[in-house]
C-alpha cells in the first residue's frame, strides 16, 4: 500500500492462512497505518504469539522516466527460519497493453536470523479491480492472485512457494 495514490491517512487490516505453512507463518494478522509515502503496523502470529513491525517508505516516487524506490520490513519464514526481513526495490510499470498495467520489481532482501542478502524481485500485472503477481523472495517463488471489491476489500489466492496453497483479506479504512 506504500505506493497507494491517496494523500490522507487510512489503515489497513488482514489476515493470511496458509495451511501447510509452519506454525509461525500459517496465520498471520496485521494492522497497519498508512500516510502519503509512510507506513506502519504490526504483524501477529497467533499460533506462536509472535508479534513483529511492518513498514514502508517509499522514497522516491514513479513517473515517467524515473522507477519507484522502496524500503521496507516485515516478518515472516525463510528457509523454514522465523526473521525479520528488510528490503529495498525499485519498480517500474513498462508497459499497459489492452488496459494491463506491467510492473517488474527488483531490489534486495536482508534476512536478520539468516545472517543473508540475496536479489529479490518479481512482476505485478494489474487490470481494473484484478491483479497477480509473481515473485522471489531471495529463497523462493511465489504467486498471488488478488480482486479488489467494495471498494474497500482485497480477497487474494496465494500459492507460497508455488506449492502452498492460502487465502489473504485486507481491509482499508
Amino acid at each position: 500500500m506504500c505506493g497507494s495514490k491517496e494523500d490522507g491517512l487510512f489503515w489497513t487490516t488482514g489476515f493470511r492462512f496458509i495451511p501447510k505453512k509452519g506454525e509461525n507463518g500459517r496465520w498471520t494478522t496485521s494492522v497497519e497505518a498508512h500516510y502519503k509515502n509512510f507506513s506502519l503496523g504490526l504483524d501477529y502470529r497467533p499460533l506462536t504469539q509472535n508479534l513483529g513491525v511492518v513498514s514502508s517508505l517509499r522514497l522516491v516516487n514513479e513517473s515517467k522516466n524515473v522507477p519507484a524506490v522502496v524500503l521496507g520490513t516485515g516478518p515472516d519464514q525463510f528457509n523454514s527460519v522465523d526473521s525479520q526481513a528488510y528490503f529495498a526495490t525499485v519498480s517500474k510499470r513498462i508497459a499497459k497493453p489492452w488496459g494491463i498495467a506491467i510492473s517488474p520489481f527488483t531490489g534486495v532482501g536482508y534476512v536478520e536470523k539468516l545472517d543473508d542478502t540475496n536479489f529479490i524481485g518479481g512482476v505485478i500485472m494489474r487490470k481494473d479491480k484484478v491483479s497477480v503477481q509473481y515473485f522471489n523472495n531471495g529463497y523462493q517463488n511465489h504467486f498471488v492472485a488478488s480482486y479488489d471489491f467494495l471498494k474497500r476489500h482485497t480477497i487474494s489466492f496465494v500459492l507460497w512457494g508455488l506449492e502452498q496453497p492460502g487465502l489473504s483479506y485486507t481491509l482499508r479504512f
